[in-house]
């Protein structure tokens, strides 16, 4: 069975290669019938895009702009093909002139915020975000990256309310389920902060910071054992995962156990970065300790 069912799918993959070289053919035809019609265009160069054939892509999109440069979708997918190919300066110059062109283009805000978090730009990624709402006919699919940009800001207030706003869209959003559990953390809500990290984790259970966020919750819920069951948690999904080695130690420490937590400082102190030195020496301070 497990052959049979293999082949079927080879024979799938195959079939739809086939239909997908058809599909280029046929937009190559047309193109070639009647050079001015974008949406053949635009067809062609997302189907080149999707097999990462982006000089393809461009070279259909430049020969198309000879006769209308102007086309503020065809500079768009210009700076995507740019962008995808990772020539993100000329990406960023393309994505503005697009802009330039039509102001209501979304996506081109959209793509542009998300280059501008790259470099932390949070402001304009907020400004950009918020463009790209205003002019988006499904606004609600950009409420988690509006509210990621209020929060990389350190306005948690607004970053909650679009997180909260992305659940309300999408239930089985996870990061923003996480984001608004940690933000509720900080403000010391930490049953609504339990609720929120166990529902990022209902969605996504390979989330190592999932698992430390609600052993930290856990921690101060005075739950040490299911605290402790967290971060081992997220130490199996992500073994350099520094933090949650010391809480580790403190854990047993509190719990007195000593031998184990001796073996999680001493694995702290081989993975733990050197600008985390009060960290480092705090654990060197317990180790001696024991001796």
């Amino acid at each position: 069975m497990r052959i049979l069912l293999y082949i079927t799918a080879i024979i799938c993959l195959t079939s739809s290669a086939i239909s997908q070289n058809d599909r280029i053919t046929a937009l190559n035809r047309a193109i070639s019938e009647d050079p001015a019609d974008f949406e053949v265009v635009e067809s062609l160069v997302r189907i080149l895009m999707e097999h990462e054939n982006y000089e393809m892509a461009d070279s259909v999109l430049k020969e198309y702009m000879k006769n209308d440069p102007q086309n503020a979708r065809a500079v768009y997918l210009e700076a995507r093909t740019l962008d995808l190919s990772e020539n993100i300066e000329k990406a960023m110059s393309k994505y503005w002139e697009a802009i330039g062109l039509d102001s209501t283009l979304w996506p081109a805000y959209r793509d542009l915020a998300f280059l501008y978090d790259i470099f932390s730009g949070y402001e304009t990624m907020n400004r950009l975000m918020g463009k790209a709402i205003t002019y988006s006919p499904v606004p609600g699919s950009l409420y988690y990256d509006f509210g990621y940009s209020f929060d990389m800001m350190g306005w948690l207030d607004s970053a909650q309310y679009y997180y909260y706003r992305a659940v309300e869209f999408d239930s089985l959003d996870h990061q923003a389920c996480l984001n608004l559990g940690a933000i509720m953390g900080i403000g010391g809500n930490l049953d609504s902060a339990k609720y929120y990290t166990e529902k990022a984790l209902s969605g996504n259970l390979d989330s190592p910071e999932a698992f430390y966020n609600l052993g930290e919750i856990n921690l101060s819920l005075g739950l040490l054992e299911q605290a402790a069951e967290n971060f081992q948690h997220a130490l199996a999904l992500d073994s350099g995962l520094f933090a949650a080695k010391k809480k580790l130690g403190d854990l047993y420490e509190i719990m007195g156990d000593s031998g184990i937590a001796r073996i999680y400082y001493r694995e702290f102190l081989e993975t733990a970065p050197i600008i985390y030195m009060d960290d480092i020496n705090e654990v060197r301070q317990k180790l001696s300790n024991y001796k």
